[in-house]
């Protein structure tokens, strides 16, 4: 999916998914292909952007500095933000260009990774995309910074 990439990127995942994530390389990727696809913008394509939500805890906050880093030195068109979720079934998914989706539903308390029952939905469906964008920017509206949440995290860790 994200290799067909050409507008946007809007994301929500777990703190153990950007953990996920990080381990399997899939940051760094992200990341590299973000900055390609900014390079090629600055040649009069399309503007590309990343919207991400995820939940930053103690255990990712490294990586989610990282992260935060590189988009600010780089100057990338990706935005990070916090959210807080109460949710019993934490939704995760990807939505490319309004286009297509990957939906899943990870039970929240069970974060281990062999024992998750993720059910997992690909869907290009016009009317499913369009709710889970609408679901993304209610999320979007109420999440925090990602600097934010960092500083809340350091200030309760002295």
């Amino acid at each position: 999916m994200v290799k067909k990439l050409k507008q946007e990127l809007l994301a929500v995942t777990t703190n153990h998914g950007i953990i996920q994530a990080e381990q399997a390389g899939l940051i760094k990727e992200g990341l590299d292909k973000a900055e390609i696809l900014q390079a090629v913008e600055r040649g009069g394509m399309m503007p590309v952007s990343a919207r991400i939500l995820t939940q930053i805890s103690k255990e990712n906050i490294n990586i989610m500095r990282q992260v935060g880093k590189r988009v600010s030195e780089k100057h990338l068109n990706m935005e990070l933000r916090d959210v807080n979720s109460s949710l019993k079934l934490y939704p995760h998914f990807y939505i490319i260009d309004e286009e297509e989706a990957l939906f899943f539903i990870t039970p929240k308390e069970d974060s281990s990774v062999t024992k998750r029952h993720e059910t997992g939905l690909w869907t290009n469906s016009e009317a499913f995309v369009c709710t889970l964008k609408a679901f993304f920017e209610d999320l979007w509206h109420d999440a925090k910074d990602i600097n934010e949440k960092i500083r809340e995290i350091e200030t309760e860790n002295r």
